[in-house]
């Protein structure tokens, strides 16, 4: 079906009120919680119960509705069509280029998924089928499946997963092409290679990581992403001309996405290289290309999710979550926050970004990163609890003993070292207006711990594996979470 209906005259112009409009578009979700779910139930084997499945010109399938005020929404032709410049076509499905296509064909997509019996599990980007409706005495899990865009990770426990999609393609209607592994076990979803094996699946961009040192010129390969006090180092090196100000932007876009998708590791180098993304220089630069070649030597770095570290649905589960922090910089008082989530050493999932708040203490900052964490875990506890039972407890790791302090305090307010800190106290009254807003986290903070049963500990440094996220350090703390049969490069 066209994606148009016939031309109308340029003279019924659309409404102004439709232009513009832009809508959010969908974040990663690698299958990794849906994997540790999965490794639960002892029948799942992921030589046979896991299929990858690709919807075919997706956007295409999700017809457009109208505008929110009722009013259809109009395009022009092409310029090289004969009508560009006396008709509008209207716009009768979710084509690829427009901003809000993908919003159009997610809703359409999860009414696919409803309407065959899945239902969301609280977890973004995770959804489960089961045989009956939550509570009956017969209740068993059928499958489980990961989305991402038009991307399905289909797992099979009570059905089979190419049954599970074939149902979902006829209430589309989609065309599904069914992506299985190759006689290795090995399979490509949403940019991410996939090795199935017996009690394990593996997770990397090994492929990916070698195309982009294509780019970039030979050179020595450091032992960090980036070199250790590289935050700390005044950069007076001139700015990029326009071309490799853009080859900069488009490399440290590509790495990102690896950094985001499977290796941790690169995140601080990321987070650190994005400060100068306005006006790249070169000496940013010149890390950009040794942080690649980093990757590089060490693309065999495969996270790993364990059928070891996954307890039997009949044992306690416990899901460990390590936060940090690091404070802007002058110019920039927006603290970059970074968290982890994991069943022993199988990683359910990551962040690492820039705070939109503001903060001028580390107090602030660290507990702005474990209220983060804790945000996240309260749609991960319940949706594992479905599974494992009231048995499924939460723990929050951080390292600064101050955030302990806020959260227990009948009145929080920041603890100062030294008196030294009195001038950052001034800052924070005059910049942030008041201490009511870090009463208010702290209090929600704590409300949020007693609700979902949280416990909140205070660990030493060199044992918070959220560490190397924030600082340009050997990430060794990490290195539990990958594969350890291939050895480090």
């Amino acid at each position: 079906m066209s994606a148009f209906s016939s031309p109308v005259s340029v003279l019924t112009a659309p409404p102004a009120s439709t232009a513009g409009r832009t809508f959010p578009f969908p974040t990663s979700q690698q299958p990794n919680g849906a994997l540790c779910i999965a490794f639960a139930f002892p029948e799942f084997n992921p030589l046979t119960s896991f299929l990858l499945a690709d919807i075919e010109n997706a956007y295409l399938t999700a017809p457009r509705p109208d505008s929110p005020s009722g009013e259809p929404t109009y395009v022009r032709p092409p310029p090289d069509h004969p009508e560009y410049r006396t008709h509008l076509w209207l716009l009768l499905k979710a084509v690829y280029g427009l901003k809000d296509s993908g919003f159009i064909f997610d809703r359409h997509r999860d009414r696919a998924l409803l309407e065959v019996g899945w239902v969301k599990s609280g977890v973004p980007g995770l959804w489960w089928k089961w045989s009956s409706q939550p509570g009956a005495e017969s209740l068993r899990l059928l499958g489980l499946c990961a989305t991402f865009v038009d991307d399905l990770a289909m797992i099979g426990i009570g059905a089979s997963p190419s049954d599970l999609v074939d149902e979902i393609a006829f209430k589309g209607p989609f065309t599904i092409t069914k992506v299985k592994a190759d006689t290795n076990g090995c399979a490509r979803w949403a940019g991410v290679d996939i090795e199935l094996r017996q009690d394990e699946i593996r997770l990397s961009q090994a492929e990916y990581v070698q195309s982009l040192l294509q780019t970039v010129p030979p050179g020595p390969i450091p032992n960090t992403p980036l070199p250790p006090d590289s935050r700390d180092r005044p950069d007076d090196s001139p700015a990029l001309p326009a071309s490799q100000a853009h080859s900069f932007r488009s490399l440290l876009g590509g790495l990102a996405w690896v950094a985001r998708d499977t290796r941790l590791d690169l995140a601080e180098a990321c987070n650190e290289l994005s400060r100068s993304v306005a006006c790249p220089t070169e000496r940013s630069l010149s890390y950009l290309h040794g942080a690649v070649r980093y990757a590089a030597a060490t693309k065999h770095r495969t996270l790993c999710i364990r059928r070891d570290d996954i307890p039997k649905r009949s044992e306690p589960l416990d899901v460990t979550g390590w936060g940090d922090a690091a404070l802007g910089t002058v110019g920039c008082a927006h603290p970059h926050t970074r968290w982890l989530i994991a069943i022993r050493n199988s990683l359910i999932h990551w962040r690492s970004f820039r705070q939109p708040r503001v903060a001028r203490s580390s107090a602030r900052a660290e507990l702005y990163a474990s209220h983060d964490l804790v945000d996240f875990m309260e749609f991960v506890l319940p949706c594992l609890r479905v599974v494992w039972g009231e048995g499924v407890s939460g723990t929050v790791h951080t390292d600064a003993q101050d955030v302990l302090h806020l959260v227990a305090a009948d009145h929080p307010h920041p603890r100062e070292r030294s008196v030294t800190k009195v001038v950052e106290s001034l800052q924070e009254k005059l910049l942030e207006r008041s201490l009511s807003s870090l009463v208010t986290q702290s209090l929600a903070l704590r409300d949020a711990l007693d609700a979902c049963r949280i416990r909140l500990y205070h660990i030493s440094t060199d044992l918070n594996r959220a560490d190397p996220l924030t600082k340009s350090m050997a990430p060794t703390l990490l290195l539990t979470f990958f594969s350890q049969h291939i050895p480090d490069e």
